[in-house]
């Protein structure tokens, strides 16, 4: 028993498993499908921008054994369909497409015949994409969201019908519904452009909004590839005026009008103005009233224009008297006035002038004071006119009062003024005056402000003198600030402060205390410079710890010649030392310099400038400043030369020191170089000779021009004897 249960479950299964393959084939084809649009990703929601491409696929799935399957395809117009290929990818189907004929039909018709039963008659189904669809979407499409639907129709969609082997049976098709999956959600968004790529349309007016004469208006562009739109105003282009034409002309009085329109389209504007009146054009005046000394006169013009009697009268002034010189009709004296006259020249004017002339007063050689003048009453001073030689006297005036200090005789209250006075030191003349209304005595004040150092105060009470209840200011008591008192100390870097404080109200005054700045000392050498490497001088602060160190440039001084060699860190090589060699005249380099110099100098020194890095020769990189002393036995006129490899002198630019001692050049090449008296120039020694014996040599030719002379006399005697 236990052998033979085994082998009857497996032959029950094997048995029952082809039944139920069949039941589940026969299920199979009796279920709906799916049709779907979607794109390459799976989505059904999409965004694009105006002029993208969309590409969506049309898909089959829970596919029953479909041999016809139809998707109706709906799409807004912003979009277009550009494209419909095959996408079935299996290759047991050889789909036969019934698609709608054109592309732009809308909706679209997506029809597939799908041959069924090529697996040993048996149904094959089919599941995956069976159409590309790709769309454009307008250039110009407006922002927003929309639709794009699909649909499956049954009239479309047909289903094999099989037996419980799955097998196909001939011509029996079933007709079945597809399910259409929710419809694609298409964003569209305006593409943007970068600030200063937009492709702009040409600006346009905004109707209703055009500009003109006296209103501003506004203008639109669009960018083709985002839509963006701009506005901009445009000024009102003001009135484009005629001339001015006159409607009316004006005369000597009366003002005319002239008008100008406006001529631009539409516009009905005008503009008025007044022409001036002429004005008169008046004649010469001529004298209608003749002026007197005393009275005015008048002249009279008319207007020359033929239409016109205008005239204009103008005063003449009076002329005023014309008076003569002053004569003395009574001489003035020591004591007593004199008088002169004159009167005026004009003709029958009768008018008569007088003024009185000063006494002389008397005039004093030798004045002898016979009373001191004092604050009371005046001096006197006598002695003899040297005018009138007559004995005189003369008042001297009185002095000031000289007044000791107030003394007050009656002290002022809230109601009565007090009295002082002060008397004369020498002639105890009393002067008298008041003393101001004194404050008010309160003895218990009920305080309505309290006083305080800036503000005043005020107290209320009854005066113990006029017995009235009375207010009062109490003047502010000022600050009584204390002495300093340091806050913080300055240093050489940072400020300081220092405060007062007011022992009335604790108000506090703060002041700055510049920074010292550091108080650096002389410097000290801490590192000569060579000439590889700078030196630095050091400055300490007398205050704090700060150091300055300063540098120095590369610097060596040649002992025998006294050379001096400045540079910059970097132009030699570090453990490079300079070497200079002033070149013996008998040496073969002092030969080969003598060429050189041969049209220049015959007088130089030579100095052969090198620089040795263990032993070996090297050249700076980059400029020397080298100073040379000038020997006394060249003078003022000098130079210095280079010379060259190859035995040439080339001139060197050099700066002469103030006093003229040396000279300072910039050498970017050590070598040999000499250093020349321009006054030593070749054949000098001949010319020194010629002008050191200037006569000698003049009477030498002009002797022998005289014998040659004599000799031609002589020969042209005899020649004519003959």
């Amino acid at each position: 028993m236990t052998t033979k249960k085994p082998f009857i479950i497996l032959l029950a299964v094997v048995l029952i498993l082809p039944l139920l393959t069949g039941i589940m084939s026969v299920a199979s084809a009796a279920g709906t499908y799916t049709i779907s649009l979607k794109d390459a990703s799976g989505k059904s929601e999409i965004t694009a921008h105006p002029g993208d491409t969309i590409e969506l696929f049309v898909q089959l799935s829970d596919n029953p054994g479909i041999i016809s399957a139809g998707a109706q395809i709906s799409y807004p117009g912003v979009i277009s369909l550009t494209s419909s290929k095959n996408g079935v990818t299996a290759d047991d189907f050889e789909p036969n497409w019934g698609n709608s004929p054109t592309t732009s039909v809308n909706p679209y018709l997506v029809w597939m015949n799908v041959p069924t039963g090529t697996d040993q008659g048996k149904l094959v189904t089919y599941n995956g994409t069976i159409r590309k669809l790709t769309f454009k979407v307008a250039d110009n499409a407006a922002a927003g969201d929309y639709t794009i639907s699909v649909d499956a129709p049954g009239d479309k969609n047909l289903t094999a019908e099989t037996d419980g082997n799955g097998v196909i049976k001939v011509n029996t098709n079933k007709q079945v519904v597809g399910i259409s999956t929710p419809n694609v959600t298409l964003h569209i968004t305006p593409k943007e452009c970068a600030p200063d790529a937009h492709t702009w349309s040409a600006w346009a007016d905004v109707p209703g909004e055009v500009a003109n004469c006296t209103e501003n208006g506004q203008q639109t562009r669009t960018c083709s590839t985002c839509n963006k739109v701009e506005r901009k105003d445009i000024l009102a282009s003001g009135h484009n005026m005629t001339a001015w034409s006159a409607t009316s002309q004006p005369d000597c009085t009366n003002a005319g009008e002239q008008k100008r329109t406006c001529t631009n389209t539409g516009c009905q504007h005008f503009e008025t103005k007044p022409i001036p009146a002429k004005g008169h054009s008046f004649g010469a005046a001529t004298t209608t009233k003749k002026p007197t000394c005393t009275e005015a006169g008048e002249q009279t013009a008319l207007c020359t224009r033929s239409d016109c009697d205008g005239k204009e009268v103008t005063a003449l002034a009076a002329t005023g008297h014309n008076m003569g010189q002053w004569s003395v009709t009574k001489a003035a004296e020591c004591a007593a006035d004199g008088e002169e006259k004159r009167a005026c020249s004009n003709a029958g004017c009768t008018h008569t002038e007088t003024r009185k002339l000063a006494a002389l007063g008397h005039t004093f050689s030798d004045a002898t004071v016979t009373k001191e003048p004092t604050c009371a009453e005046e001096g006197v001073k006598t002695g003899l006119c040297t005018r009138c030689n007559k004995e005189a006297t003369q008042p001297i005036p009185m002095v000031a009062h000289t007044y000791g200090d107030w003394t007050v005789t009656k002290a002022s209250t809230c109601k009565q003024k007090g009295t002082q006075e002060r008397s004369c030191t020498v002639c105890n003349a009393i002067e008298k005056g008041e003393v101001p209304l004194g404050r008010h005595q309160i003895s218990k004040p009920t305080i309505l402000k309290q006083v305080t150092c800036t503000e005043d105060g005020s107290e209320k009470g009854k005066c113990s003198v006029c017995k009235k209840t009375v207010t009062q200011t109490v003047p502010a008591l000022g600050h009584n600030y204390g002495d300093w008192e340091i806050i913080e100390a300055e240093t050489c870097v940072s400020d300081g402060t220092r405060t007062q404080t007011c022992a009335n109200c604790n108000d506090v005054v703060t002041e700055i205390l510049p920074a010292l700045n550091h108080d650096f000392g002389e410097p000290t050498v801490i590192q000569e410079p060579t000439i590889c490497t700078q030196g630095i001088l050091q400055s300490k602060c007398s205050r704090c710890v700060e150091v300055q160190d300063t540098k120095l440039p590369c610097k060596v001084t040649d002992e025998l010649t006294g050379i001096v060699f400045e540079t910059q860190e970097g132009v030699f090589p570090t453990g490079t030392k300079v070497k200079v060699n002033v070149i013996d005249q008998d040496s073969q380099t002092f030969k080969t310099v003598r060429k050189a110099m041969k049209k220049i100098s015959e007088k130089f020194a030579v100095y052969d400038i090198s620089a040795l890095l263990n032993g070996k020769v090297v050249q700076p990189n980059g400029k020397v400043t080298v100073t040379i002393p000038i020997p006394d036995a060249l003078g003022e006129n000098i130079a210095l030369y280079y010379i060259t490899d190859s035995g040439e002198a080339q001139k060197v630019a050099f700066t002469l020191s103030q006093d003229g001692k040396s000279l300072s050049a910039e050498l970017s090449h050590f070598s040999s170089y000499a250093l020349c008296d321009l006054d030593e120039f070749p054949g000098k020694q001949r010319l020194d000779f010629l002008k050191d014996n200037i006569l000698i040599v003049v009477a030498t030719v002009v002797l022998f021009v005289a014998l040659v002379t004599l000799v031609i006399i002589i020969i042209y005697k005899r020649r004519t004897r003959r």
